[in-house]
């Protein structure tokens, strides 16, 4: 990606960025679901998780690919390649946007699910020690969660229909024209 705003990359490489991420989060899930048959509940969830972080790097492509030309700029770029809350965050609002009213109830709390996903999925490749100076393992993360988690990704990952904008950018610049930056 560019280093200078005045440089940003065009609307086709925002386009195909997005089609990348979204054929990478196909792929994690398949893998996830590759591990749950061999009972690998911590990474198969790890993988889950990764698949929809990836799969809300492409709706931020696809948001930038969308807006008028000066929304496209270098802060915006560094967070869809490098801040990988932001891209779960993404994932988590736009299922929260059109998925069944429950899930919209839950946008209000999208921070804070997001954050809990992203600790679970280092879980599920990391040992570490709890605030309360427990031992955190792995095999923290048992078939039910494991399950649950890659069947909820994959129906986002493979809902029809429009990919619909999260809300990454400021309300003026979620609707733009398809002409070329």
């Amino acid at each position: 990606m560019a280093n200078d705003p005045g440089q940003a990359p065009r609307r086709p490489a925002l386009h195909e960025f997005w089609q990348a991420a979204e054929a990478n989060a196909q792929d994690l899930i398949s893998d996830a679901e590759a591990l749950l048959a061999m009972q690998r509940w911590p990474r198969a969830f790890a993988l889950a998780v990764l698949a929809d972080e990836e799969f809300g790097k492409g709706l931020m492509a696809l948001a930038l690919a969308t807006a008028p030309p000066d929304v496209v700029q270098q802060a915006r770029l560094q967070q869809l390649t490098g801040e990988h809350l932001r891209a779960l965050l993404s994932a988590y609002q736009r299922e929260a946007m059109t998925g069944p009213p429950g899930l919209r109830d839950d946008a209000l709390g999208s921070r804070q699910i997001t954050r809990d996903a992203d600790e679970l999925k280092q879980l599920g490749f990391h040992v570490d020690i709890a605030d309360d100076g427990s031992l955190r393992l792995p095999s923290d993360i048992g078939a039910d969660e494991a399950r649950a988690m890659v069947a909820r990704v994959r129906q986002i990952i493979n809902s029809p229909g429009w990919r619909s904008m999260p809300f990454w950018l400021p309300p003026t610049a979620r609707s733009g024209p398809d002409d070329e930056a």
